[in-house]
């Protein structure tokens, strides 16, 4: 077991990134002079968040909600005493105003440098400064130990591998359906709940890779993921089509082909093109075939010809996906 696999599974990098924060906070806090050194490492601790977006996000709303947070400490105080029941005050007055400019992040923090400006009993030049420092350096710390979270691109890659195994596996039981003309069984249900399982995972694992990466815009992930949930909803609608079982054979084994043709082809480099231009020639067959002479057949054609609908846009979707 190498070191890096030991501490994720032993210790856990955000327990041990903490422990590294927490001491660079206080050591930082204490060279420069201020006041409470320990609180600047609460607040790296604080500042230690699941992606970097997020860590960036929040520090900047703490770093406002401090100046803010100190502002309202600063003036009820001064006008009402330095009290305890004036931290109860503070806290109903500047939580409104914390949720009013989404600063809700920023609550605990101010509520610690409030009752530290309690035990100042006074609100100077120095201790403002004092307080916005121990801020700082605690928001710092937490940035910078975030700098390194894996971005897991290869469990995005892998997640991709199942879905498309997945989808490769019920496009064959489509056409297994189509050609033998048998509706579709129970076990369905359980394989479309786990490639809706599986797309959802992998649309979390898409957008966490995203918010782990401060400068890059690249959305193909998400997008991979968001067009095969649409293909997943299409797949239910195709379902539907064939839970009876279809005897119009002819017709039924012409899209019972495109269904395994496209079994082979769900990679993301496919355009769609080539099974587009299949289906266009099973159009035009359907249109050239005798008007139907039983209720029976009449039935059947209808439920194929839905099934081809949905088989059109299902390839649609992928087609479109190509060409962003």
């Amino acid at each position: 077991m190498g070191l890096k696999n030991m501490i994720n599974d032993y210790i856990g990098l955000r327990v041990l990134k903490s422990g590294f924060a927490i001491i660079i906070a206080i050591y930082l806090a204490s060279f420069l002079g201020l006041e409470n050194p320990s609180t600047a490492g609460i607040f790296g601790i604080l500042s230690i968040l699941d992606t970097k977006r997020k860590t960036l996000k929040i520090a900047i709303r703490r770093l406002i909600s401090a100046f803010l947070g100190l502002g309202v400490a600063a003036i009820l105080f001064t006008l009402l005493g330095y009290e305890i029941y004036v931290i109860g005050i503070i806290l109903v007055v500047f939580l409104p105003m914390a949720k009013k400019f989404h600063l809700e992040s920023g609550f605990i923090i101010n509520m610690v440098l409030a009752t530290q400006l309690l035990g100042f009993g006074e609100m100077t030049v120095s201790i403002f400064f004092n307080q916005i420092g121990l801020v700082i350096i605690g928001l710092a710390t937490g940035l910078l130990m975030n700098i390194h979270i894996p971005y897991r691109e290869k469990d995005i890659i892998e997640k991709q591998k199942v879905i498309e195994e997945d989808l490769r596996v019920m496009l064959e039981i489509f056409g297994y359906s189509l050609h033998n003309a048998c509706p579709i069984g129970q076990d369905m249900d359980e394989r479309m709940k786990t490639l809706i399982k599986n797309i959802k995972e992998g649309l979390r694992l898409a957008y966490r890779y995203i918010d782990n990466r401060y400068l890059s815009s690249e959305h193909y992930y998400v997008q991979y993921m968001l067009m095969r949930k649409k293909q997943f909803r299409t797949m239910e609608a195709m379902r539907v089509s064939l839970k009876r079982k279809i005897m119009t054979q002819e017709f039924a084994d012409a899209l019972s082909k495109i269904c395994f043709d496209l079994s082979k082809e769900l990679h993301t480099n496919n355009d769609g093109i080539e099974a587009m231009k299949k289906l266009e020639d099973i159009k035009a067959y359907y249109r050239e075939l005798p008007l139907p002479e039983t209720r029976k057949c009449f039935e059947d054609r209808a439920h194929l010809f839905v099934f081809l609908h949905h088989l059109e846009h299902f390839i649609r979707i992928k087609m479109e996906f190509y060409n962003l």
